[in-house]
């Protein structure tokens, strides 16, 4: 399958510094977006280095991803690798936190795609999106970890409280990260975005 890619980040017109990474790794078949925590100290140390720790992660384990191309691994073995990487990301996120106290409260969402054959393995921390397009309409695969994703019923919540983060990479010292796969077909489009593009839009 023959893949297509295009990649961008803007500043926009609200803040000073762009806190957004991304990551394009065609021979990993990788894929990550990752936004700085608005607000809190360093967020585009967070986010350049969270990229980064993911494709240092995912390069390590290319020989298990050729063992799934083989067959020799299962979609739930790739899944459980995504997952490590993500956490393992945060905790190298953390040791910089710990070693430079100036570092301490910064944070990243973190979007990322795996391309494996006609698979796709999917990631997430934060409320970054990845959108699937197929058959002329848009799919929201992921789900904000936000307070007001999880309590989206409930319109008398502030918007302010809305927008919090339930989950972020470098945050704790530890991270539950939503991983999936799915499986391509020809025409499919894969969008990873930031809040900055999909609030817009």
């Amino acid at each position: 399958m023959k893949l297509l890619c295009t990649a961008g980040t803007d500043i926009g017109k609200e803040r000073a510094n762009n806190e957004d990474a991304y990551l394009v790794d065609e021979s990993l078949g990788l894929y990550v977006v990752c936004d700085g925590m608005g607000g809190h100290q360093y967020g585009e140390i967070a986010s350049a280095n969270a990229s980064e720790f993911i494709r240092e992660g995912i390069k390590e384990r290319a020989a298990d991803f050729s063992r799934f191309i083989a067959g020799e691994l299962t979609t739930k073995d790739v899944r459980a690798i995504v997952r490590s990487v993500l956490e393992n990301t945060n905790y190298k996120l953390r040791e910089m936190a710990v070693s430079d106290a100036s570092l301490e409260g910064m944070g990243t969402t973190a979007v990322v795609v795996l391309v494996l054959g006609t698979h796709a393995f999917l990631g997430h921390v934060g409320d970054s999106r990845i959108y699937l397009f197929r058959d002329k309409a848009v799919h929201t695969v992921t789900d904000d970890h936000s307070i007001g994703s999880e309590v989206q019923k409930k319109t008398s919540l502030p918007r302010e409280y809305r927008a919090a983060l339930t989950r972020a990479l470098g945050v704790h010292d530890t991270v539950e990260p939503d991983v999936l796969s799915l499986d391509l077909f020809p025409g499919d489009g894969i969008l990873l975005a930031s809040d900055g593009l999909y609030s817009y839009f």
